[in-house]
């Protein structure tokens, strides 16, 4: 059975509470937040770190100014404070279950700070592949990773009824935006890295791509994307890289090297930016 923790800090006054889901819509929740989640990842010599956490902390802060949330905890100081309690926190939490691997998520409001934790069953798995099918609509505050996920949800649902695994989210205009969970990435016809960044969340790999490789921000249309575009593939701070192996049930060709050279890009960023829990 799946533990989760769910810490609350409000006010300098701290609760631990084991709650039955990780569930965003499940938890009740009622006023404007923001979140960010992290799944560990382990090195060979079985060490748990948590990737690009500093930038997950740094965003889930600028998301937070610009909503008006919660000022206290947006002071540099306090963003080092929730650092090093989330660092604590999973330590605590994989010695309390001996777990191997957790995801975290970081939820600030008005009300406080809240961490929640349950333990992750997987790693990247950088050979996974996903189905995608296209969905028509767009998030209100694309830019902003806000617990207002209805339409993230929706299209999901739509995805898997659909057969497919995730949703791939297309503006009223043909052009393609982002997935519900995920950013997304292709090769065109030259074999040139791209990716959207309009009306879309700039996810923490998309940026963490977009520095170390020559990634040009574009915007394509789904029927090009479909048509021309290869070596398809998303990223999400859960996942890692993602192949897509078929959109609207039409396949992708793949170039195996350019997949490599782009998970290398990966891994070296994540060896340069990871924080050390156990």
């Amino acid at each position: 059975m799946q533990k989760f923790w769910l810490i609350k800090y409000s006010s300098g006054s701290k609760a631990r509470q084991t709650v039955s889901s990780f569930d965003l819509v499940s938890t009740g929740i009622e006023e404007c937040k923001v979140f960010t989640t992290v799944s560990s990842i382990c090195d060979p010599k079985g060490k748990t770190y948590l990737p690009f956490l500093d930038a997950h902390i740094q965003r889930l802060s600028t998301n937070a100014q610009e909503l008006g949330l919660y000022r206290e905890h947006l002071l540099e100081h306090q963003l080092s404070w929730i650092k090093n309690r989330v660092k604590k926190t999973a330590l605590d939490y994989l010695t309390a279950y001996e777990a191997k691997r957790i995801r975290l998520r970081i939820v600030m409001s008005n009300s406080g700070v809240e961490l929640w934790f349950r333990d992750a069953k997987q790693a990247w798995l950088p050979e996974e592949s996903i189905r995608l099918a296209s969905y028509i609509g767009a998030r209100k505050i694309p830019h902003i990773k806000s617990t207002a996920i209805e339409l993230s949800s929706q299209a999901q649902a739509f995805a898997k009824d659909s057969g497919a695994d995730h949703a791939l989210l297309v503006g009223a205009d043909s052009n393609v935006l982002e997935c519900d969970w995920a950013n997304i990435f292709w090769f065109d016809t030259d074999s040139q890295l791209q990716t959207n960044t309009k009306g879309a969340l700039r996810g923490i790999i998309q940026s963490q791509l977009i520095r170390a490789l020559k990634v040009e921000e574009s915007i394509i249309s789904l029927d090009t994307l479909s048509a021309k575009a290869h070596s398809i593939f998303v990223t999400k701070s859960t996942t890692g890289i993602q192949k897509v192996e078929s959109i609207d049930g039409q396949n992708t060709t793949h170039n195996d090297t350019l997949h490599t050279e782009v998970q290398k890009a990966l891994s070296k960023a994540v060896l340069a930016n990871r924080c050390l829990i156990l």
